[in-house]
């Protein structure tokens, strides 16, 4: 870890379609002292996402604290103490589309969509 700097040691997520790129990310992050989780390309992204009942741990670590599977929904706890259910409206494994709406204390209805679509022939974007 760089002399100087507070030992936070944080979750992080890096996603790429170029595996040197995330190869040097990861390692400096881990050298740091992070616990680094990978998704080199698309469909490896997208298998991140439709883990409806990981995305503390797949995609958002240290931002959603915990989420717990309800039937078709999700208890998702965030870094700031908000709860919120998060209902699976639907999964799309063609087009690696997951859509879901979402309750909470401050939130009556708010429906938002994760998907991962090619750009050029080995380039993936998350929208």
């Amino acid at each position: 870890m760089s002399e100087g700097r507070a030992a936070l040691k944080l979750r992080i997520v890096v996603a790429d379609d170029d595996p040197d790129t995330v190869r040097t990310l990861r390692l400096l992050l881990e050298d740091e002292g992070h616990d680094v989780k990978t998704a080199s390309d698309g469909p490896a992204a997208f298998y991140a996402v439709r883990d409806f009942g990981a995305v503390h741990q797949r995609l958002a670590p240290g931002f959603v604290l915990d989420a717990r599977l309800d039937g078709e929904a999700r208890i998702v706890t965030f870094a700031n103490g908000t709860v919120a259910r998060e209902l699976l409206v639907d999964c799309d494994d063609a087009r690696r589309r997951l859509v879901y709406a979402v309750i909470s204390e401050r939130l009556k209805q708010h429906s938002a969509s994760v998907q991962v679509v090619a750009d050029r022939d080995t380039r993936a974007r998350l929208i």
